[in-house]
């Protein structure tokens, strides 16, 4: 029969795991994540391929919102890969 000390012991090894694996699941859904691109369009700032990005994922969160000059990832609709595209203009959504 395990004692005591080696119960505590062991509850606090899994207390431990189970929050880096919470930390890490909220930090990889809501804050940063590394992502291969791939494409022909980002040349020549990103190769065709074999290039990963970080992506920062709350800039959509912000009142900043995007910029024209930003890089933004999503994935392609019909064959689901990762693809890179920049930003060069921004349609304004407030009435003047």
């Amino acid at each position: 029969m395990p004692s005591n000390r080696a119960i505590r012991e062991t509850w606090r090894l899994t207390s431990h795991i189970i929050q880096v694996l919470f930390a890490s699941h909220l930090f990889l859904t809501y804050g940063y994540e590394l992502g291969p691109c791939h494409g022909p369009s980002m040349l020549p700032t990103l190769n065709h391929s074999g290039d990963y990005m970080v992506v920062e994922k709350w800039t959509h969160l912000s009142k900043r919102g995007y910029l024209a000059g930003d890089i933004v990832m999503t994935r392609n609709p019909i064959e689901n890969y990762p693809i890179c595209k920049r930003i060069i203009g921004k349609v304004s959504t407030t009435r003047e």
